[in-house]
C-alpha cells in the first residue's frame, strides 16, 4: 500500500519510492547499512560513534537505559 511515512524498522528509499527494511536492531535508520541506525529496537543499545545497534556495549561504554 502507499504511505506518506514509512513504519518503524523501515526507511524511505526516495529513488525507488519504496519503504526499505532497516538493518537488524534498528528502529529508525537512514539506510540499509549496519552503520545507518538512528535509534534502536528494545533490547539493543545505540552506539553513537558507530551509528550501530548493539546488544552489549563495548569496552569503555556503558548501557544508559
Amino acid at each position: 500500500k502507499c504511505v506518506s511515512v514509512c513504519p518503524l524498522g523501515y526507511f524511505g528509499d526516495t529513488a525507488a519510492r519504496r519503504c526499505r527494511r532497516c538493518h537488524k536492531g534498528c528502529e529508525t535508520c537512514s539506510g540499509r547499512g549496519a552503520t545507518q541506525c538512528l535509534s534502536c529496537r528494545r533490547g539493543f543499545y545505540h552506539h553513537q560513534e558507530m551509528n550501530t545497534c548493539v546488544t552489549l556495549c563495548p569496552a569503555g561504554f556503558y548501557a544508559d537505559e
